[in-house]
């Protein structure tokens, strides 16, 4: 008879629960899944020197000046608003 499978929830569950751990974010074990992933949503902008969520909209604009012919510099231009520079 095989195993069962460990659901998503599972794995996505653990994975937060480490990095939380990882990055020394105290949280309580009674937190749902939900929960624990706004802790670590929040954790990441804080960390950057622009503390908000990204939104598509913004990366969007980035994107679309950069695709422009008068926008080609030859020049790398990071849109990810400082997270390399903090990790």
């Amino acid at each position: 008879m095989p195993h069962p499978r460990p659901s998503k929830d599972l794995f996505r569950s653990l994975f937060i629960r480490a990095s939380l751990a990882n990055y020394n974010t105290p949280f309580e074990d009674s937190l749902s899944g939900e929960d624990l992933c706004g802790l670590l949503a929040g954790f990441y902008p804080a960390r950057t020197p622009i503390p908000r969520a990204t939104v598509a909209a913004g990366s969007a604009e980035t994107i679309l000046f950069l695709a422009r012919p008068r926008a080609h510099t030859g020049r790398l231009i990071p849109v990810d608003r400082g997270l390399t520079e903090e990790f």
